[in-house]
């Protein structure tokens, strides 16, 4: 009796050769000058001084190379950044100064004008006072001189005005007559 034949198998399917297949295959025999002279044991051998010099050199030169190149790019992005400072530095000056000036105007704009001050101390003033002075420095301080026989009373009159609360006594002289105080604000 016959035995019937096993099922064909099938084969695996074709794949494409890969790279890695090719130089496999290559290893493996497909070079045949190459893997004889891989498979021929080679006889040892000492490097000589130079050589062992040159290693060295190629060793040291990655790192040295590396450093150099590392100089060299951060003094070019040194003198790219003086570069700008020294475009940008009169920006900069011109801004600040753009902002101490918008500063002064926003403090002179909150105090009260002439007008409203010398009101203030019209009606702070005793009745045997005379104001003499009135002046706002470039700094926005207001400066005050007022002749009055009775320093004590003037300095307590001024005192109660909320708006005068600010003035300081900065000195006095005097005659026979009377006295003339001399007081000053504290600029903002």
């Amino acid at each position: 009796m016959d035995l019937p034949k096993p099922d064909p198998v099938d084969p695996p399917p074709a794949r494409a050769s890969s790279l890695a297949d090719r130089i496999g295959a290559a290893w493996r025999g497909g070079l045949p000058a190459v893997s004889a002279r891989l498979a021929r044991p080679m006889p040892p051998r000492v490097a000589s001084r130079a050589e062992w010099i040159g290693a060295a050199l190629l060793l040291a030169a990655g790192p040295l190379a590396t450093l150099l190149l590392a100089n060299r790019l951060t003094a070019r992005a040194e003198a790219a950044t003086a570069v700008l400072r020294e475009r940008v530095e009169p920006r900069r000056a011109a801004e600040a100064a753009r902002l101490r000036a918008r500063a002064e105007l926003a403090a002179m704009l909150a105090r009260p004008g002439p007008s409203a001050t010398v009101e203030a101390l019209a009606r702070a003033l005793p009745e045997d006072a005379v104001l003499r002075r009135v002046a706002r420095g470039g700094d926005g301080a207001l400066a005050v001189e007022v002749f009055t026989p009775d320093p004590d009373r003037l300095r307590t009159a001024l005192r109660r005005a909320p708006e005068l609360a600010g003035l300081r006594e900065t000195g006095q002289a005097g005659d026979e007559s009377g006295l003339r105080v001399r007081f000053e604000e504290r600029g903002e």
